[in-house]
């Protein structure tokens, strides 16, 4: 096959502070770093793209776009096409942005994620999505001009068991875009957005009736439920494609709530809140100003947290009493009868003394240093090394306070 031509990417003049190259098999996926923040203009279609080992581009996702209200000479775009009639809201999707292109025998597609050069830990739920509901799915595409002519189609996965921030109710893949490889600029063209859903059997992305005056467009997306909310797309009067995010304010609210409670967060949450039950944490949280929907993750996401605190905290009372340690330090010469009970203690209550520190909690505890061994036990239950345990419970309200507050990113 004589592969159509693409534009070419000068791969030595970029900015490495800036993008990441990850060269592999003969290509180089091109994104930009997490900590970019300022974009020039020729730099929008770097977002993600992949090219050969020359800097031909083999596959384009979405150029960069932004949030209304981030970019001036943007909003300024979006305003004047809302004012001229010619913008359409389709709704913005949260799951998965898959690229499909075309493969070198041209007999079939390859499908990539944006940060990647394939689908990694989604090619098995994807995979048997398109042998179940799309199976003509990468036959189709292989045929369609708009493949052929040297345009990459993007799709959004959808994942129940996985999800962002809204959780759909069944796996799937949506139509979303073109981009084309020569002028790397994306286009939604009717006919062949068409052609491509109704060949794969894909579904597209609904488009939203919404107000074209600017301050009535925000109450209005808002008042759609369960919603991320709509990536706005039109063409400005020079013929120049747009995209602008406007996103709803209960999603940015539930987006900053995981960000803030997501992962090992809500763990540290509950430890710096000193809360003993799922009960407790969320009534402190409720009094923290949190939502139910807020509190409702930030519980999924503990784990089996409290069962370890009650054990943890447990077995270090039991271990004080049965080796007979207290505030007061014992005589030296009694520490290597001590260190044989400790041992015997522990090995023969290894259930609840799973942790390996719990030796080292005993030695503390026998010199003196309650508040040491304490610690100790701590860092085992929340996984952190002592100093730093001691330093959020020094600063347990700053550390709080902070948590709640702190500026959420959109790449989080």
């Amino acid at each position: 096959m004589i592969r159509p031509d693409t534009a070419r990417i000068d791969l030595a003049s970029l900015d490495r502070s800036q993008f990441k190259l990850t060269p592999q098999g003969g290509r180089v996926l091109v994104h930009p770093l997490s900590n970019k923040r300022r974009w020039e203009e020729r730099e929008l279609p770097l977002r993600s793209l992949v090219t050969d080992e020359d800097g031909a581009v083999l596959s384009a996702g979405f150029p960069k776009f932004f949030n209304y209200g981030e970019h001036a000479p943007h909003d300024e775009r979006f305003v004047d096409a809302l004012a001229r009639g010619v913008v359409e809201f389709p709704e913005k999707l949260d799951g998965s942005l898959i690229v499909a292109d075309l493969s070198p025998d041209g007999r079939t597609v390859n499908l990539r994620t944006r940060q990647s050069l394939g689908l990694n830990e989604l090619e098995a739920p994807i995979e048997r999505l398109i042998t179940e509901r799309y199976p003509r799915l990468r036959e189709a595409l292989a045929e369609d001009p708009s493949v052929r002519e040297g345009h990459s189609v993007l799709f959004e996965f959808l994942y129940p068991e996985r999800p962002v921030v809204l959780r759909y109710e069944r796996a799937a893949l949506v139509l979303l875009a073109l981009v084309d490889k020569r002028s790397l600029l994306p286009s939604w063209t009717e006919p062949a957005l068409a052609r491509i859903a109704r060949e794969t059997g894909v579904e597209r992305t609904a488009i939203h009736a919404l107000p074209t005056d600017p301050v009535a467009l925000r109450p209005a997306l808002d008042a759609i439920p369960q919603s991320e909310g709509v990536v706005a797309r039109a063409v400005d009067r020079d013929g120049r494609p747009l995209l602008i995010k406007i996103k709803t304010q209960s999603y940015l609210r539930l987006h900053a709530h995981r960000a803030r409670l997501g992962g090992g967060n809500a763990q540290r949450v509950a430890f710096l809140l000193g809360s003993e039950d799922e009960a407790s944490f969320a009534q402190a949280l409720e009094a923290r100003g949190m939502d139910y929907e807020a509190i409702t993750f930030a519980r999924e996401n503990l784990g089996d947290y409290f069962e370890r605190r009650a054990r943890v905290l447990s077995a270090l009372r039991d271990l004080r009493a049965s080796l007979g340690v207290g505030d007061a330090r014992p005589s030296r010469a009694d520490k290597r009868a001590f260190v044989e009970r400790a041992r015997a203690f522990i090995e023969s209550n290894r259930e609840r003394f799973v942790e390996p520190t719990w030796f080292d909690v005993a030695i503390k505890l026998f010199e003196g240093r309650v508040e040491n061994a304490t610690i100790v036990a701590y860092s085992a239950l929340v996984g952190e090394p002592g100093p730093t345990v001691r330093q959020w419970l020094a600063n347990a309200e700053d550390e709080l306070r902070q948590t709640f507050e702190r500026e959420v990113r959109e790449e989080e």
